[in-house]
């Protein structure tokens, strides 16, 4: 499984601090977000602030934000990190 060492934190003093994501989900939208070329590497951060989806730090347009929403809304602020370990 290439998600073991991926690891989902809720974002402190964020608005809904909740884990709300299952593994299923992170699974999904990880896999999409390597699927449509956002996630390039193995070492990388998805970070959902006010339902909105960053990659790397960089706010992810408007159209990716609505394709992946489905994973995040609701589930309030969080950051799912991913380091690979050679």
């Amino acid at each position: 499984d290439s998600l073991n060492n991926s690891a989902v934190t809720p974002i402190n003093n964020a608005p809904n601090n909740v884990q709300g994501l299952n593994n299923n989900e992170v699974k999904n939208l990880v896999g999409g977000l390597k699927n449509d070329g956002i996630i390039t590497s193995e070492n990388y951060t998805v970070e959902i602030r006010d339902n909105h989806l960053f990659v790397d730090g960089i706010q992810q347009p408007d159209a990716v934000n609505e394709k992946y929403k489905k994973y995040f809304e609701g589930k309030g602020d969080f950051i799912i990190k991913e380091h690979k370990v050679k």
